[in-house]
């Protein structure tokens, strides 16, 4: 079954999604409730995360530096940062960057489980972050996440949302979500 998925997933690709070329090399597929989520290899240059056709994130140098930022820069602006929260986990790249510092808790809220499952194709970046016992993956929507939050919960909330066009997504990009995400913040967050 899993064959077939993968070929079937490899010729829509190929003929339909812009950019896509031959050169890329299918590493896995998942067929998910809302999205169909693949692994690909670029020779020579890195894996990538699709989902739904669209490149979400990559081991590229470029990919991994400007992932790893949204957690190193806000880190290190912090005195004795305890929780952080990360929204969408893409191929753990934020993730490992928040684990690198002396956090006590991270949190995840990453929508599919299957990114999630597809997170050990990218270990030579993620380094196994989610078998951290300071991590905790929550499969759930980052405003949902935020909902069920205390206020005051986190030192860092930080996220890399699809983009705005994806359905479902504009929420994580409105006045509401980040002022729902500040009232979870601590004090200095």
């Amino acid at each position: 079954y899993q064959h077939l998925l993968a070929a079937w997933v490899l010729l829509l690709l190929t003929a339909f999604v812009p950019g896509w070329s031959p050169e890329l090399q299918l590493i896995a597929a998942r067929e998910g409730a809302n999205e169909v989520s693949v692994v690909a290899r670029w020779p020579g240059i890195g894996l990538a995360l699709f989902t739904n056709g669209h490149n979400m994130s990559g081991t590229t140098r470029g990919s991994q530096r400007y992932m790893r930022a949204m957690a190193h820069l806000p880190l290190l602006m912090l005195e004795h940062p305890r929780r952080a929260l990360v929204i969408c986990f893409g191929v753990g790249n934020t993730v490992h960057a928040t684990s690198l510092h002396p956090v006590e808790r991270i949190d995840v809220a990453e929508l599919s489980p299957d990114v999630l499952a597809l997170s050990p194709h990218f270990a030579d970046a993620n380094q196994h972050v989610l078998e951290d016992p300071r991590v905790t993956a929550f499969v759930n929507d980052g405003r949902q996440h935020l909902r069920m939050s205390q206020p005051g919960s986190y030192d860092l909330i930080t996220l890399e949302p699809p983009p705005i066009a994806f359905a479902g997504v504009g929420a994580l990009y409105s006045r509401e979500f980040y002022a729902l995400a500040k009232s979870r913040l601590t004090p200095n967050g």
